[in-house]
């Protein structure tokens, strides 16, 4: 996988091998990889705590699910004992709200994640400030184009610099020296 070759543009990662040389950014390719970037963060976390945190989720589900299956077989084993009975029902309806709460956190977060993806693609300047004016429940990306209309100040302004390095939304009275010898062989 090219780790930088994603991050950067294709002709600052030619001129960053032409300068570093193909081993030294293949090294650092590799080393990469371990890596997975936390965009509520923003910054590094290593792919080996991604995983671990991911893993450890899917067993606490696991967990939950064979408790239903335990509390079953010993529902179907104290059938003469009401008290007993009454109290498996009980815990299984608690692991069913376990569940559902436990989704739940996870649709919320999922969805405050895609929420801030969204904020920081925007370009926003301070993704906190941003976030608070958005109505989580309405389309993110409406707002976001509004609030780039209304609030500008907000998101970062992009200036596309032309061949020369100069801004080409830029515009000056004086003419350039090339502008003005032309001029000057008109006469």
């Amino acid at each position: 996988m090219k780790f930088l070759k994603n991050i950067l543009s294709e002709k600052t990662y030619d001129r960053l091998v032409e300068k570093l040389g193909e081993d030294l950014v293949k090294q650092i390719n590799e080393k990469a990889e371990d890596f997975k970037i936390d965009v509520a963060e923003e910054k590094f976390i290593p792919k080996s705590k991604f995983d671990e945190v991911n893993n450890q989720a899917k067993d606490y589900k696991e967990q939950l699910v064979d408790r239903d299956k335990q509390l079953t077989e010993l529902q179907k084993s104290a059938k003469g004992n009401e008290e007993l009975t009454k109290q498996i029902e009980s815990l299984q309806e608690d692991n069913k709200k376990k569940i559902e709460e436990y989704e739940t956190k996870l649709k919320e977060r999922e969805k405050e994640f895609q929420i801030e993806t969204s904020v920081i693609q925007s370009g926003a300047k301070n993704v906190k400030a941003v976030k608070a004016l958005l109505d989580p429940e309405k389309d993110i990306t409406e707002q976001l184009d509004a609030l780039k209309k209304s609030d500008a100040y907000l998101f970062e302004v992009s200036k596309v610099k032309d061949e020369a390095g100069g801004d080409p939304n830029k515009k000056t009275d004086k003419p350039t020296p090339d502008e003005f010898a032309e001029f000057r062989k008109l006469r």
